[in-house]
């Protein structure tokens, strides 16, 4: 059964190659999304999928706030739970949506400490 010190002889020259450190068990290559062919149309894709969940967070606020004041005004708690829940969870969105590429930014600096 092979462990990793065994691999790790087979694997030298791929290591060696891909790697910029003298160690070839050291494999960390920085991100470079000039690497790819299409790496501006993926990112230009995933700007348009921000975006669409942005206008989603921004009908579900105007839905939610909408049932929520009709409930209200009817004295419907069930369906006025439902629509804070749905408010929240709109501006919970939002957030999320905002802060996503810090938070992988935050988790990808992390992960490379870990690694070496």
């Amino acid at each position: 059964m092979l462990i990793l010190s065994d691999l790790v002889p087979l694997l030298h020259p791929f290591l060696a190659a891909a790697g910029s450190s003298s160690d070839p068990s050291f494999i960390n290559p920085a991100p470079d999304p000039s690497s790819l062919p299409g790496s501006s149309q993926i990112l230009t894709v995933v700007s348009g999928v921000r975006w669409a969940a942005l206008v989603a967070c921004l009908v579900g606020l105007v839905v939610g706030a909408a049932v929520w004041a009709f409930s209200s005004h009817s004295g419907n708690p069930y369906q006025m739970s439902k629509a804070k829940i749905t408010v929240l969870g709109a501006l919970v969105g939002v957030f999320v949506v905002g802060a996503a590429p810090a938070l992988i930014q935050w988790l990808y600096d992390l992960g490379t400490q870990v690694s070496g």
